[in-house]
């Protein structure tokens, strides 16, 4: 039978359903990157040329989810070789670490012997040494991950025996969004000629405010290719919305006023469009159908939505009201430029967290309400 919210198993059932998780966690939500199969073709002929990709969006857009959508179509190609990593996994993110990573994961691969590129790993590896060589190898594989040198080395062997037996290396970099980009940039930009000599390709996912760092000279060209994460339209967000209560078998009914509000609110981030219906079922709410109200009554996430020098902005202006990206002082707080502030500002104020006013000659920015009651949320 049909579940409303009127009990607390239903109640369990929606809240499960709107989980913000990833979206491919649900299977049905991959039929929301149908829309991106070109890109998804581009992405796999980059690979196949040995080009680099950014998959850009917001956090919660779906960079993660399409990045599994590309994965899924290349795990038949027994010829290509996914290095998958996180850069939460990283205790630094830098280029000693990143080696590191790709080469345990290619030693790993040997072990399991059951692609093919691990077969060709292993078969590699016994080539070298004797079995009482390679244990050896595994006792001073600390040793080999200190010294850069040696690391290297490594890295460059193991890729050019794979690439000799026509095998396509991708290594693919998620979660670049939750550290600092400059870092990003120094480890490619230290190991750039390294990676277009072995002819592999990087597939990092990153924030729109992080691509400009990280494409710096001289890695101006060493990413190729960008793929742009489109939010969410009335169309995809009422499938969406629609699918997840299938999921959990309900008839509520969310009236098109609810999807416009929540796509007002939300930008179209599938994350916070799942978070916004979430709260309106925690609520106490009983009825059978979702109106605009029940929407405007919900609080945003605020502290998911906007980047560390984001926050510090916004917190900046909530106890120094009336300040101006001019100020000497501002700039100095924030460490970073009058020109960036200048630029987060224009961003807060766009999506209603700050207002501005002129004074003279000097715009000076305010946070809202609406501001002041998300910041309560973090």
């Amino acid at each position: 039978m049909p579940s409303t919210v009127n009990n607390n198993s239903n109640k369990i059932e929606l809240l499960r359903a709107f989980s913000s998780r990833p979206i491919l966690t649900f299977e049905e939500d991959k039929k929301f990157f149908t829309s991106f199969e070109k890109d998804i073709e581009s992405t796999i002929l980059a690979i196949d040329t040995f080009e680099n990709v950014l998959i850009v969006g917001d956090h919660g857009s779906g960079k993660s989810s399409l990045l599994n959508h590309i994965s899924y179509k290349l795990t038949d190609d027994e010829n290509a070789l996914l290095i998958k990593l996180s850069a939460l996994d990283f205790e630094n993110f830098n280029r000693q670490n990143f080696l590191k990573h790709v080469v345990e994961i290619l030693r790993e691969e040997s072990k399991q012997n059951r692609s093919k590129s691990g077969k060709l790993l292993d078969g590699f590896i016994r080539t070298m040494s004797d079995k009482r060589m390679q244990d050896e190898m595994e006792e001073r594989r600390p040793k080999e991950y200190n010294d850069l040198s040696k690391l290297q080395t490594r890295f460059v062997t193991m890729v050019e025996h794979l690439k000799e037996n026509q095998i396509k290396i991708c290594i693919i970099v998620d979660d670049i969004d939750k550290i600092n980009s400059n870092l990003v940039w120094l480890t490619f930009r230290n190991i750039r000629d390294q990676i277009w000599k072995s002819k592999i390709s990087i597939i990092l996912t990153v924030l729109p405010n992080q691509v400009s760092e990280i494409t710096k000279s001289p890695l101006d060209h060493f990413f190729s290719y960008w793929v742009k994460i489109s939010a969410f339209d009335f169309k995809s967000t009422k499938e969406l919305v629609q699918r997840r209560l299938d999921y959990a078998h309900s008839n509520i009914k969310i009236d098109d006023g609810a999807i416009k509000e929540t796509l007002r609110r939300t930008g179209g981030n599938p994350r916070d469009i799942l978070d916004v219906f979430r709260r309106v079922f925690e609520s106490e709410k009983t009825s059978n159908l979702i109106s605009k109200q029940d929407i405007e009554q919900v609080g945003i996430v605020f502290s998911n939505k906007l980047p560390s020098i984001e926050k510090e902005i916004f917190n900046y202006l909530v106890h120094n009201s009336d300040s101006s990206s001019s100020s000497t002082d501002f700039a100095k707080k924030m460490r970073v430029s009058r020109s960036r502030i200048a630029q987060i500002l224009s961003k807060l104020r766009k999506e209603g967290y700050i207002i501005s006013h002129k004074q003279g000659n000097v715009v000076r920015y305010s946070v809202t309400d609406s501001g002041l009651e998300r910041r309560k949320e973090i």
